[in-house]
């Protein structure tokens, strides 16, 4: 898969930006996951494949410039070069579907330096494969650059909402429903594309290296915002609330949730909650259920934050004792990190 740039059109598009706008709000089920944990250092990542350079031929440099790393506890992939893409090795394609999400973390070392994430569409008439990607490229006024199918090749330059650092991790994200394509860096809503008049393929990465990549996750189906199970006394899993590796610190990705999920429990006084922290069975038993404990505190305290009283919230966590998946694979552990919320 290569970026098909055909004619384009350049022009800003400032007021598309809402700083802010948390509206993103992953799939309930989790197809495709990986930090990069389970492989080796310095060699090309197991659960990817080579993808598609601008000469749309497969290139076997790409071996040698993507490759895990690993550092004082962090594993993480890194692209060197230039147009070299990679793509998730899940068979059979096409894989996605009219609701999908897809999130990472990226880190820039060097900030001229871009990302970019293509997508695989298949045009309703011809069948053919082109490409809704975003490019993420950095001068001295900190540029996005969008390419979309809508239904012609567009390319719009978009401002970061505020100054732009690149020497610490950002977050990535993508929604996908229906046609619509929302494209998210940090807690901003960098644009999107209403209708593209494609379905979806596929997804591949790539880069203008250096770029640093970690924490993928493609998830596809309903979009989680079951708030309403609440109320009837159900209980509320959510994957939607993302934590550091290891840590309880919150990802800002997440915020859109738990504002949402705030501003639920305001509306609705009565409700008491009890808030459940769970984590996969890697590592420690003992370190994870004071991760589960500690993350489930982190959520509590951003509620109070957010104007709920902390009377109505009691934190608990139960480590990895209550799988819902086997912990077995990527995707299994990725269902068993989650946060449970329950009615008292």
């Amino acid at each position: 898969m290569y970026l098909l740039h055909g004619s384009t059109k350049s022009f800003s598009q400032a007021n598309n930006i809402i700083a802010g706008n948390d509206d993103f709000r992953p799939r309930e089920k989790v197809i495709f996951e990986d930090d990069f944990s389970t492989d080796t250092s310095g060699k090309f990542p197991a659960k990817w494949r080579m993808g598609q350079c601008n000469s749309g031929a497969y290139n076997e440099r790409a071996k040698y410039l993507c490759k895990v790393v690993s550092d004082s506890g962090d594993h993480f992939l890194e692209i060197r070069g230039d147009r070299y893409y990679i793509e998730p090795d899940i068979h059979p394609a096409p894989y996605l579907n009219d609701s999908f999400s897809l999130e990472f973390d990226f880190y820039y070392t060097s900030p001229t330096k871009s990302v970019i994430v293509g997508f695989s569409m298949q045009e309703e008439h011809n069948c053919q494969l082109i490409s809704v990607a975003m490019g993420i490229f950095h001068n001295k006024n900190y540029t996005l650059q969008v390419y979309g199918y809508t239904p012609k090749y567009y390319k719009y330059d978009v401002p970061y909402p505020r100054p732009f650092n690149h020497s610490v991790w950002h977050h990535y994200a993508i929604s996908y429903r229906q046609r619509e394509i929302k494209y998210y860096i940090d807690q901003y809503c960098i644009y999107t594309i209403q209708d593209c008049h494609c379905s979806p393929y596929g997804f591949t990465i790539g880069t203008n290296g250096p770029v640093k990549y970690k924490n993928f996750r493609l998830a596809t189906g309903k979009e989680i915002n079951p708030f309403r199970k609440i109320l009837s006394g159900e209980k509320l899993v959510t994957h939607a609330i993302n934590f550091d590796v290891s840590k309880s610190t919150i990802k800002p990705e997440s915020m859109g949730f738990i504002s949402q999920l705030a501003q639920f429990l305001k509306e609705n006084p009565s409700v008491q909650l009890e808030i459940d922290g769970h984590t996969d069975s890697d590592g420690d038993s003992i370190a994870n259920m004071n991760l589960s404990i500690a993350r489930a505190n982190e959520v509590r305290w951003m509620l109070i934050t957010d104007g709920v009283d902390g009377g109505r919230l009691i934190a608990k966590g139960f480590g990895a004792t209550k799988p819902i998946q086997p912990n077995t694979t990527a995707e299994g552990k990725a269902e068993n990190r989650r946060v449970e919320f329950m009615k008292l």
